[in-house]
Parts: C-alpha cells; structure tokens; sequence
C-alpha cells in the first residue's frame, strides 16, 4: 500500500504517473492555488512532472461553477493525450 504521509514518502511514487492538479484560485481548500501549487511543486522533488491548471476566479466545486465546460473540457483533453 502506498501511504503519502510525509513528503519523503512521495518518492515511492513513480516518475511516469501523469499526475494533474485542477483548482480554482479562489479556492479556500487549496489555498486559493498555494496549496495546488506547493504540492506540485513536491512531487517535481520527485522527478515527476504534474500538470497544474488554476482556474481564475473559481472556488472549490470547479466541476459545478459557472464556465465548469471549460474545466470538463481540459481534463478530457490531458487524460486524451495520455492515453
């Protein structure tokens, strides 16, 4: 079983896992975007490389907020060059 933790156990993840943040910048969970971002910027300690996508002016629920087509949009169009 994997456990995250501690940071360090983020080395037991592997490189080639896609990994993707969506978030919106005003959202209170992720630290309007800090917390997306730091997180991120720990795996890349890591060697992978996550891809990060801050929405302006969206808060926690970005799948249930006005323009939420764009984010459904995104996430089918990074798992499509994925797969």
């Amino acid at each position: 079983t994997l456990r995250l933790a501690k940071e360090e156990d983020f080395g037991n993840i592997p490189a080639s896992l896609p990994v993707a943040f969506f978030s919106g910048s005003e959202d209170q969970v992720g630290a309007k975007g800090q917390g997306v971002i730091s997180a991120a910027d720990i795996l890349r300690k890591y060697g992978l490389t996550p891809y990060v996508n801050i929405y302006d002016g969206m808060n926690h629920d970005i799948l249930h907020e006005e323009g939420c087509q764009k984010v459904f949009k995104d996430i089918l169009d990074w798992i499509s060059g994925k797969i």
